[in-house]
């Protein structure tokens, strides 16, 4: 059947092609030179798709009898066909697995026993490891299926809804095989397992109020000393729903960093519950800009109406209720050192005493910073009261040569000593040429010059600034369409080295095991490692082009 339907499609116009035809009129003239025929009940063309899908799906349980069958039955006490221990080795090789006895040993762990999991293993796992293979890091989505298994314990409902579901398998190979993180989340909730096996994928992420909705009732029944531990259960499972949506890409990378921003503010507020003072969270860098990322910091900075000492307990409390690691781990790292005078100011202040600072001792990068400035917890009026009271130092009258040049030596300074000794400059994401920090400025500074008459762009997104620009002949629509596209590609890449790793990274890998996993993470599938390298310098090189001129004022 298959070599009868190659032979059709290159007999027409004598092309070498594999591939079927992805539009009706092409598919019907495959459908007609294979004999089928038009009916009043289903096309030529329908009636050719359902024999071909019969056919693939005959000759796919064929192979996983041939190919991946006698794997399991090689750790399990099956009377079928068995494979030596050097043999499993070998094709666990040839599906991409780089620590084979790790991953002979995750098998047997997986399949090995007369217990009912076990036996719904050996179900399972034919299907599970043809589609991890494909993976970026099946070795990682290997052992997340076993640590899955040990946390389902005996409620099987949700394995069981897997068997016979493809689908819900290679979503969830998918899931699994991008990284240690989440599969280290899903383990600590299992019971989210039944949305995978039922494919549901949210389309939309939940919205701020909701979010804090769910945050303030997730507590509100806990006893005081498991708050800590329910604000994060809480933050996993909303950070696994944001996850799902993102790997199954049913939502756009700048509403990831929305949804995080939001859940981020939603676990603040939660915490802030039961404060009856006015204390507000004013949000800052990118939770201000709600451009979060899953390994962002969430910047703060606090301003009250009580007496001081009753302040700084309430923010001290709050750090800790985010930042503090406990045995369900951490809601946020949060940070509060944009705060004025940093780390040897006073943790939280009154609103005179901010707009006091501003005006008299703070410096440039201190009013640039508050461009991102929005309210994200708390006493909403006290909030907004400083963010609209600071927005004249966001947006000045006019942004002189002397406060231009200081950003712009901020800048090459932030280049110059702020990436790690060792890495290379052109393959850091975040300061390195065209990275996220060139397309941020190149934003700031067009708000810095231009915001105080145009009102659009008083906003504190990088995208909604850029677009602001646009729309005002500010900036060109190719400089907007270049420093957009790598800022989302950009965030993107650094969403998937998270997925990855576990842990902060703001540099491409350098082991080219690194770089393959990514590549495939990022969606390349010929030559990963080198489409992803060429994509990343073809995209920053044309987003430094642009960013340049912007800040350092050089000639397009």
């Amino acid at each position: 059947w298959l070599r009868a339907v190659e032979h059709r499609l290159q007999l027409w116009q004598e092309r070498r092609t594999h591939q079927l035809p992805g539009d009706e009129a092409g598919r019907a003239r495959v459908a007609r030179a294979m004999g089928f025929k038009d009916s009043p009940i289903a096309s030529a063309s329908m009636r050719f798709d359902e024999v071909h899908a019969s056919v693939l799906a005959d000759v796919r349980n064929r192979f996983e009898r041939l190919f991946y069958r006698p794997m399991i039955e090689s750790l399990s006490e099956g009377s079928g066909p068995r494979l030596s221990p050097e043999g499993l080795r070998e094709r666990l090789l040839v599906l991409g697995f780089r620590d084979v006895e790790r991953a002979a040993r995750t098998l047997d762990g997986l399949v090995s026993g007369t217990s009912r999991r076990a036996r719904l293993f050996r179900l399972l796992t034919p299907a599970y490891l043809r589609f991890v293979a494909s993976s970026p890091v099946p070795d990682e989505g290997l052992f997340a299926f076993l640590r899955l298994g040990e946390a389902v314990g005996g409620r099987l409902d949700a394995l069981n809804a897997l068997r016979e579901n493809p689908p819900g398998i290679e979503f969830l190979a998918r899931f699994l095989g991008t990284g240690r993180l989440l599969g280290d989340v899903l383990e600590h909730v299992p019971e989210e397992l039944q949305a995978i096996a039922d494919q549901r994928i949210p389309e939309t992420l939940k919205d701020r109020e909701r979010l804090v909705r769910e945050g303030v009732s997730s507590l509100g029944w806990r006893e005081p000393e498991h708050r800590l531990d329910g604000l994060r259960r809480f933050k996993r499972r909303a950070m696994l729903q944001v996850a799902l949506a993102d790997v199954g890409g049913t939502v756009a990378v700048e509403a990831i960093g929305v949804g995080l921003a939001d859940l981020a503010d939603a676990c603040v507020e939660a915490a802030l519950e039961d404060i009856d003072v006015p204390f507000a969270v004013i949000g800052m860098g990118k939770l201000g800009g709600r451009e979060l990322n899953y390994s962002s910091d969430i910047d703060v900075m606090f301003v009250h109406d009580t007496s001081q000492e009753e302040a700084e307990s309430i923010g001290e409390d709050l750090l800790r209720a985010i930042g503090e690691v406990t045995p369900e781990g951490q809601a946020f790292r949060i940070d509060a050192n944009l705060r004025p005078e940093g780390k040897s100011g006073p943790l939280t202040r009154s609103l005179d005493s901010y707009l006091e600072y501003y005006a008299r001792w703070a410096k440039p990068w201190e009013h640039q910073a508050l461009l991102k400035a929005r309210v994200a917890a708390g006493d909403a009026e006290m909030g907004n009261a400083l963010v609209q009271g600071t927005r004249r130092f966001a947006y000045p009258v006019e942004l002189t040569a002397d406060v231009l040049a200081q950003i712009r030596h901020l800048k090459a300074r932030m280049e110059r000593e702020r990436i790690p000794r060792g890495t290379d400059p052109r393959r850091h994401l975040k300061l390195g040429p065209g990275g996220l920090s060139d397309v941020e400025f190149s934003a700031q500074i067009l708000q810095l010059q231009h915001a105080h008459r145009v009102e659009t762009l008083r906003v504190t997104g990088t995208l909604p600034a850029l677009a602001a620009a646009r729309d005002a002949e500010l900036l060109g629509e190719d400089d907007e369409r270049r420093l957009g596209d790598a800022y989302r590609w950009l965030m993107r890449l650094r969403n998937r080295l998270f997925f990855l790793s576990g842990r902060p990274t703001d540099a491409l890998p350098p082991s080219p095991e690194g770089l393959e996993a990514l590549g495939i993470a990022m969606g390349y599938r010929e030559q990963p490692r080198q489409e992803l390298e060429e994509a990343y310098l073809r995209i920053t090189r044309r987003a430094r082009r642009s960013a340049e001129s912007l800040i350092y004022g050089g000639k397009r």
